[in-house]
């Protein structure tokens, strides 16, 4: 997977890098990849012997709510069976839903371990601020390149009165320790319109002001996975930082009709909502 690093951002990568282990795990076929951000955040090894000429490139589709893993494999495997080409590049997103990867959870878990001195500072940060991790909601407000996209039906974006709201309904900053942790490519601007409604946030800007703009959606990926409670865009960012999450007690995610959160499970739902569906 030559494209590995730099088709789509750094959740479109997991889910492709974790096809590859698929491949590796189902097929016993040897991958190859660049390196990438998750090699710094998971501490995923450099592939070996580098990467193959391999001619044209095999593409999926980003958006098919319809395939399997198991069908792409089998579709893989007989191309690698009766094409004459020693390598296959494959370009794609690879983004299923999720029940169809359950029966990989572990796998996906043992893979996608943040390193634990990433962990350890993102510990340092809050506890600086006087707050307990513990105690974190975290939201994610995906804006950005979102906003350019009007007439896409995946990429879409909830409105604030919708956060408020179900931080409200399902009670998750009525105790005195709780706190909001904001996570968004936006970030002052959604800070002030959250604000504008009474709710304030911490951001990675409060945990440290020096951070580059890789650095800040290291912190953000972090702080979403280590959330006791977790509100997600329509985006795999925030998706996939749910899948890692093994504290949050209760997952929502916005509609894309009805504008309001209701409860997901990680591993039992489509990566993206699509307003057509």
């Amino acid at each position: 997977m030559s494209t590995l690093g730099t088709n789509g951002r750094f959740a479109n990568q997991i889910f492709q890098y974790f096809f590859l282990k698929l491949i590796e795990k189902e097929l016993k076929h040897e991958i190859r990849y660049p390196t990438w951000l998750g090699a710094h955040v998971f501490n995923i090894p450099p592939s070996l012997n580098g990467i193959p000429i391999a001619g044209e490139s095999i593409f999926q589709q980003y958006y098919q709510p319809n395939s399997t893993p198991k069908m792409e494999l089998q579709y893989l495997d007989n191309i690698l069976k009766f094409d004459s080409r020693k390598a296959v590049d494959l370009i794609g997103f690879f983004q299923y839903d999720t029940k169809y990867l359950k029966i990989y959870k572990n796998l996906f878990l043992e893979i996608f371990q943040i390193q634990s001195g990433l962990i350890s500072q993102i510990h340092t940060y809050l506890h600086r601020k006087g707050l307990d991790p513990k105690s974190m909601v975290a939201v994610h407000v995906r804006r950005g390149d979102f906003l350019l996209q009007k007439d896409s039906s995946i990429f879409w974006f909830h409105s604030i009165k919708s956060i408020v709201s179900a931080l409200k309904e399902f009670e998750l900053l009525d105790q005195e320790k709780k706190f909001l942790y904001l996570a968004s490519d936006d970030v002052h601007t959604v800070a002030k319109e959250l604000s504008d409604e009474k709710i304030y946030s911490i951001t990675s800007y409060d945990l440290h002001p020096n951070l580059n703009k890789i650095q800040r959606v290291i912190v953000d990926f972090i702080c979403l996975t280590l959330a006791e409670s977790t509100l997600i865009s329509n985006s795999s960012f925030s998706f996939a930082a749910s899948m890692i999450n093994q504290n949050s007690k209760i997952f929502l995610r916005p509609d894309p009709i009805l504008d309001k959160f209701s409860q997901f499970s990680p591993w039992n739902s489509p990566i993206l909502l699509s307003k057509n569906t």
